[in-house]
């Protein structure tokens, strides 16, 4: 098809249906009037972009079978946009924008309402160019399938003094859904960064017509009154304390649009959620998770024996002298290929060391255990490495366990232990689409593929275990992988606001798209669900908060997190242990503490959060493994 031809073929006839946006596009309800008439994968609507370090607003429309729009710098003069080509059966959009001899052209996939793909620098290009000269990535969301329903519904705002803080509504228990619950908590400020964390507060009088927004929250000394109204991702108001009556301003921005919320839900409406969730992140995160179409496993050495002991490291609490080394370990070069959208064939490499049993026994539980920084997987099997040694544990309790190198893509975590640098995912001269962690959880899901094909793992008994960057890609890989059966995450329940104020590493930042626009760390638990998960806090473990305890904002992740487990909670486990940043088994302890609250609302008084009430399972985290993978949905 000719791109000049601006015919019906290019925004189908049912997808045409009522679709009319005035002239200039200049407000979201303008943008998107008579969209409700659109198909669900329609592209006419706003489109918040956000490309490099500009956030652009894309209005798109059509009329008589004839598509146009313009996109334009938030804050700036719009542009008209041409060539408009839309492709429903592959979800593909493309079009230019710009004035003679001076174009820039853009090509995207669109995945129930959220978009990836490149633009390319501004140039004499009047005709579509070569893949290769979409230089920039481009991703963004649809503003009305995420305004579809009221709640839920997030956004960060920064307040006059310079505090940062995150707003979350939703809705209640009441069969009207009239009824509002909510939480604000100060993560950070200008000033102080992570210093200014405070506790989470629940708001009450919430008022929210899908524009206009007011709430209370009362603290030790009086009331603080908000009202801002909503307006396209901005909201905009003020605040006062009861104490002086002076108005200050807030303004602020979306947040966590793939949230799941504070409410539980039915089994069938977590499910859809999940479903709906699972697509947008893999968009998001890696292309939209191609399968190889090639896999190559090739054994680098075989039966190697497992690995003496030195002096064992005096973190570790297993009591490994009472189990055995009785496994050998083989090296293992993985080498993924597969088909990138436009057809370029791309591929993947990784490490890794699996361990297998001497005894014979059948089809076993299979655990991937994942190293975090300034480690690698033959550190994992090494019974005298600190803070990874799990890998060892777990082989010496009987199961296959493979350790995967977790590292990134500029440097290797461990050079010398095997765990080099990873590169990006990528064309040839050209930035990745994919985000790291994205690569790093691709890297799971091809693991978990593996051993899948092997007659000595049980396909209904597969684990993810980490620690620190380990649990960052653990949780996400689980979230995204229903065949894992069961998830344990030490050092890493973080509130991801703090986390990106408190001087942490920036792996797990998303650098084509601001990761918290779009989630939350209790959005990969709650994708989870039901499906078993043991998380693990330390009461001391600064790594992610400087608050003292700095427990409180892992308990704020898990009870948001733990409402997607409804009437299963039990199978959602949060351990508490007296170390640091490390994972704890309690064997040597006799067992772990685990947090008793559920996830009813705590009225008023926040202190629940600092001092956390904890029951004794009476089992050590190898019993909790066992327990949950005898229990609980395959």
């Amino acid at each position: 098809m000719e791109p000049r031809r601006l015919v019906a073929r290019l925004l189908a006839p049912a997808l045409l249906a009522g679709a009319l946006l005035s002239g200039a596009c200049s407000s979201d309800h303008a943008a998107d009037a008579g969209v409700a008439a659109l198909a669900a994968d329609s592209p006419a609507g706003r489109w918040h972009l956000q490309q490099g370090g500009r956030r652009l607003v894309l209005d798109l429309g059509a009329e008589g079978g004839r598509a146009f729009g313009e996109i334009r710098r938030e804050g700036e003069p719009a542009q008209k946009i041409e060539r408009i080509d839309w492709q429903p059966e592959t979800g593909t959009l493309s079009f230019r924008s710009g004035i003679e001899g001076h174009w820039r052209w853009y090509r995207a996939v669109l995945v129930d309402g959220v978009l990836r793909g490149r633009a390319t620098l501004l140039g004499n290009h009047s005709d579509m160019p070569a893949a290769s000269g979409f230089i920039e990535v481009v991703t963004g969301w649809h503003a009305r399938r995420f305004d579809q329903e009221r709640v839920p519904r997030s956004w960060d705002v920064q307040l006059a003094d310079g505090r940062l803080a995150r707003i979350r509504i939703d809705r209640g228990n009441d069969p009207d859904g009239t009824d509002l619950v909510g939480t604000y908590k100060v993560f950070a400020s200008r000033s102080r960064h992570s210093n200014a964390e405070e506790l989470e507060y629940a708001l009450t009088g919430i008022e929210w017509d899908g524009e206009t927004l007011r709430f209370q929250r009362a603290l030790a000394d009086g009331i603080e009154q908000f009202e801002a109204r909503a307006e396209g991702r901005r909201l905009h108001g003020r605040y006062r304390h009861d104490g002086d009556g002076r108005w200050r301003s807030l303004q602020g921005t979306r947040a966590e649009l793939l949230g799941y919320g504070l409410s539980a839900r039915m089994a069938a409406e977590r499910d859809d959620w999940q479903a709906l969730t699972r697509r947008r992140v893999a968009h998001l995160l890696m292309a939209g998770a191609p399968d190889p179409v090639d896999t190559s496993v090739q054994v680098l050495q075989a039966r190697v024996p497992a690995r003496r002991s030195r002096r064992i490291d005096e973190g570790r609490d297993d009591m490994p002298e009472q189990w055995p080394a009785n496994y050998t370990l083989d090296e293992l070069a993985f080498r993924w290929t597969f088909t990138a959208g436009d057809g370029t064939a791309l591929e993947r490499h990784a490490h890794g060391w699996i361990a297998t049993p001497a005894a014979e026994g059948g089809r076993r539980p299979a655990v991937i255990v994942l190293n975090g920084h300034a480690s690698s997987a033959w550190q994992m099997f090494d019974p005298d490495a600190w803070m990874y040694w799990y890998g060892d544990a777990f082989a010496r309790r009987g199961h296959v366990v493979l350790g995967l190198d977790v590292s990134h893509r500029d440097y290797g975590d461990d050079p010398d232990g095997g765990n080099h640098a990873h590169p990006a995912i990528s064309r040839d001269g050209q930035s990745s689409e994919w985000e790291q962690d994205g690569e790093r959880a691709w890297d799971v899901m091809r693991a978990i593929d593996y051993l899948l094909a092997r007659d000595d793992v049980d396909p209904d008994r597969i684990v993810l275990a980490g620690l620190s960057m380990g649990a960052e890609v653990a949780v996400q890989a689980a979230a995204l992988d229903t065949r894992v059966r069961l998830t344990v995450l030490g050092g890493f329940m973080p509130d991801l606001q703090v986390m990106a104020w408190n001087g942490n590493h920036e792996c797990w930042q998303w650098l084509n798209a601001d990761i918290n626009e779009y989630v939350d760390l209790s959005t990969y638990l709650a994708l989870v669900a039901p499906r078993a998960l043991i998380a693990q806090s330390a009461a001391r473990d600064f790594t992610f908060s400087r608050r003292d305890p700095p427990f409180s904002a892992d308990l704020q992740v898990a009870r948001r997190a733990r409402v997607a487990w409804n009437d299963q909670s039990s199978r959602f486990i949060h351990l508490l242990h007296d170390g640091e940043h490390s994972l704890r088994t309690g064997v040597r302890d006799g067992g772990v503490r685990a947090f008793a609250h559920d996830v009813a609302r705590v009225e008023g008084d926040p202190h629940w959060q600092t001092a956390p009430a904890t029951v004794a399972p009476g089992r050590d985290l190898f019993e909790l493994v066992e327990q949950a993978l005898d229990d609980g949905p395959r």
